[in-house]
């Protein structure tokens, strides 16, 4: 078994943890995110994002991609 040591520990890859991990980096603290899933979805999950989420996202660099 093998141990790994991570100030953070995020679980689940949806949009709160996804964004949880890029404000982190952001700021320098290293985290590690586990999740059950291989990687994104390729189908859009999130139906509604509100001006403030899109602020934040504009702040980390990817609403752009969100919006396209």
């Amino acid at each position: 078994m093998t141990s790994i040591e991570t100030p953070v520990l995020i679980v689940g890859g949806g949009g709160a943890a996804l964004t949880a991990s890029m404000l982190l980096s952001k700021i320098g603290v290293e985290s590690l995110l586990v999740s059950a899933l291989a990687s994104t979805s390729v189908l859009p999950k999130a139906h509604v994002l509100n001006q403030h989420a899109m602020e934040i996202l504009t702040d980390v660099g990817v609403a752009e991609e969100i919006y396209a």
